[in-house]
Formats: structure tokens, sequence, C-alpha cells
């Protein structure tokens, strides 16, 4: 299986200044991969071995974070600049610092493609993609308000 760390390169690109917000990857398997250790804030290496249960990793990920508000992606996800300033404002709208008390699903489009496409840098290379419909309950992330997340006892998928 390849890996891709896209969500890593996309998240480092935000109009958030990124100071203002840390970056946790979680692997699921007992390794150590460079490549998110030089792009993540904290790595996170669950250990499993075969058939692997992501909530673990996840749970691991929302009681190490710093923020009041986690949001857990999948590795190849595309994001455009204005993502982690939308999760703030959907949480804060009125910067009060009051955050609302939310789940926030982020749906993806997927490409008709086997693979991710390589090489692409920018939201206008993606547009010129052939997107399917969106799958509405197949999203790419969850947003929570890391108090919630606890009190309602993790995340499980």
């Amino acid at each position: 299986m390849c890996q891709r760390f896209y969500a890593l390169d996309w998240l480092s690109k935000q109009d958030v200044p990124r100071d203002n917000y840390e970056l946790i990857w979680v692997e699921c398997y007992d390794q150590v991969v460079p490549e998110a250790l030089e792009k993540a804030d904290v790595v996170i290496t669950c250990g499993q071995k075969g058939s692997y249960s992501k909530h673990n990793g996840l749970n691991i990920a929302y009681l190490r974070a710093r923020g009041k508000i986690v949001t857990n992606c999948d590795s190849d996800a595309v994001f455009p600049p204005n993502f982690i300033y939308s999760i703030i404002n959907s949480f804060d709208p009125d910067k009060s610092g009051n955050l609302k008390p939310i789940v926030l699903m982020h749906d993806e489009f997927r490409i008709n493609k086997v693979e991710y496409p390589d090489g692409v840098s920018s939201i206008d290379e993606i547009k010129k993609y052939q997107w399917l419909p969106l799958w509405k309950n197949a999203g790419a992330c969850t947003s929570f308000r890391k108090e919630d997340v606890i009190r309602f006892g993790g995340w499980d998928e």
C-alpha cells in the first residue's frame, strides 16, 4: 500500500497563521515515517498489527491535542487555503471565544481515478479534474470541540 501525506501538505498552506493550529499525525501501524515527522507537529505511533482500529489512534490524538477544536482528516484529502479558518468560524462565528457545541462534517468530492493525481499543488490544478458527485457521510474530516469529544467518550467509526 502506498502511503500519502497530502493532507499535511495542504494543511501547511492555510490562510491562518501556522502557530494557531497544530498537526498531529496518527500512524496506526508500528512504524515511524520520516515525512510525517518532518511535516507534523506531533507523530503518534500506535503499533497495531493486521487490521487496525483507526479510532483508537484518533482518541489518543484528541487527548494529546492542545486546541479547543479537534479535527480528524483523511491523509489523502485536499484542503482549500481557508479550511482551518472555516472550521474556526463555524465554531465561533461572532469571535466571542464561546465555541458552539456542534459536530462539523466535512464532505469531500472524489475523483474518478484510482490514485490521487501526483504533482497537484494548487486549488486551481485540482479544479481541472472530473469530480464525482458529493458522497454524503463519506467525509474527509469531522470537527468537534475537544471537551465534547472527550465528554461523549471519544470517537468510534
